[in-house]
């Protein structure tokens, strides 16, 4: 029997302690003997100036080129290709003579994007799908992975936050089964004192459930995807629901709009702070306490490009590049991460000198309304499990109709057609009819851009 399938069975108590045991599990990735020091130096660090940062980056640059050259061997034939030498490296436009990463470049260069001076015990996997549906694998060395998490603190501290126990998170995990029958639609992460709420059973008559819990708790934080808290918050302010006081809300994952800002931070009575990253732990952006979008100069180095790859100016829309510093056993270098962006020429009134991100237009979902009208806000961790699937769109046609539409890779299988649909199920319930097509090609949108979900229900 599977362990999915024991998780399912189980009594809840069980399941609030698989829950843990998993939490203690992610604990020991992200914050186990993590380096205090570079944390005090991100803290010190975000009141350098604009000239003394980009002194930093060259370096940390540098370092990192040299590092991809010397261990991953398609940097080495990369650079070789380009007569490129890392140690030549005199300023950060130097990185502009190497050429882009593509997401399907990274897919198909598999173990050749390694680096070969990490032992296996060293590195964990990460899965993403992104706003593509395309499934990736990213290896993370457990020292990056705890350097990322201390961005999360700063950005934590930011917000006001010292201590991140006692908090809400309504994410994409499945933690409640479709066919429990109780009305307790979250878990508990004692380890990291989490609460787990899930984000597939949020239909009107469930919310008051959700919002009793919310009461009880009273979360210093509540994290979440834009979409889900938006619900919650909704419901209460058509309802004169009150009594939730956070000190703030955290979101990601998606594109949050201003119509979902106001109403949160009405109904909560406090600040939002919106974050926009990826698991490939490429950038790291997140708003500061006036609300700007920071791009965090030490996590490494982003680029706003045109069509013709060249650097776009103070607000002009373009393709997001990035070149990490944060993970050293898969550096991603230029790599072009799918959405788009663009940079504002403005200062801050934070007084931190970091480079100030205006807009971020590339991650729009539609949600898909399950059949007693609950909205699910983000589909995409449906295909995080399958490689197979070189691109994927979810279409809801009505009520009662999904439609996968899929590009199926060379080892794509009826099993895999049969775990998308499972997946789904989970998420929208049994009685939602899901059908799959396999096809050659999914359309863009008139701007380019893919859409992972298109609903046409209103």
């Amino acid at each position: 029997m599977k362990l999915e399938d024991i998780y399912t069975a189980a009594p809840i108590w069980v399941q609030n302690l698989m829950v843990t045991g998993y939490g203690a599990k992610l604990y020991y990735e992200r914050y186990f003997n993590q380096d205090k020091e570079f944390l005090r130096f991100l803290l010190a660090n975000q009141r350098s100036s604009s000239e003394e940062i980009r002194v930093q980056q060259t370096a940390w640059l540098k370092t990192l080129l040299v590092h991809a050259a010397e261990n991953v061997k398609y940097y080495r034939d990369t650079f070789k290709e380009a007569g490129f030498e890392p140690e030549d490296l005199r300023c950060l436009e130097d990185l502009r003579l190497l050429p882009l990463l593509s997401k399907e470049a990274l897919r198909t260069a598999g173990d050749r994007m390694l680096a070969g001076n990490f032992a296996p015990k060293q590195v964990v996997t990460l899965n993403t799908s992104g706003t593509t549906g395309k499934s990736l694998k990213i290896a993370v060395d457990l020292a990056s992975r705890r350097k990322a998490y201390d961005f999360v603190t700063r950005y934590h501290n930011w917000a006001g936050l010292e201590n991140s126990r006692n908090n809400a998170t309504f994410g994409g995990r499945t933690i409640v089964p479709q066919s429990q029958g109780s009305r307790e639609f979250w878990r508990y992460n004692a380890v990291m004192g989490n609460y787990l709420f899930s984000t597939y059973h949020l239909s009107e008559k469930n919310l008051p459930h959700y919002i009793n819990k919310l009461r009880e708790v009273q979360p210093r934080f509540i994290e979440s995807y834009p979409s889900a808290v938006y619900i919650v918050a909704k419901f209460m302010e058509e309802h004169g629901l009150t009594g939730i006081r956070p000190k703030a809300v955290l979101t990601s994952g998606e594109t949050l709009f201003d119509h979902q800002r106001e109403v949160v931070e009405r109904v909560f009575g406090c600040k939002l702070f919106d974050q926009y990253g990826c698991t490939e732990q490429a950038l790291f952006v997140s708003q500061c306490e006036e609300g700007t979008y920071h791009a965090h100069p030490e996590y490494g180095i982003v680029e706003i490009l045109d069509d013709d790859d060249s650097p776009v100016g103070p607000g002009v829309v373009g393709r997001v590049v990035c070149t990490s510093f944060v993970n050293s056993a898969m550096p991603l270098i230029r790599y072009d991460l799918g959405d788009t962006a663009c940079w504002s020429d403005g200062k801050c009134r934070c007084g931190r000198n970091f480079m100030i991100v205006k807009e971020i237009s590339g991650r729009k979902d539609d949600y898909v309304v399950k059949t007693d009208g609950t909205k699910i806000g983000r589909l995409d961790p449906v295909f995080k499990a399958v490689d197979s699937v070189k691109l994927a769109q979810i279409v809801q046609l009505d009520l009662n109709h999904v439609v996968v539409k899929l590009v199926p890779g060379s080892t794509y299988c009826h099993e895999d057609r049969e775990n998308i649909v499972a997946e789904l199920k989970k998420r929208l319930g049994d009685d939602m009819n899901i059908a799959v097509e396999e096809v050659a090609d999914i359309a863009k949108t008139k701007n380019g851009k893919f859409r992972a979900v298109i609903s046409h229900v209103q």
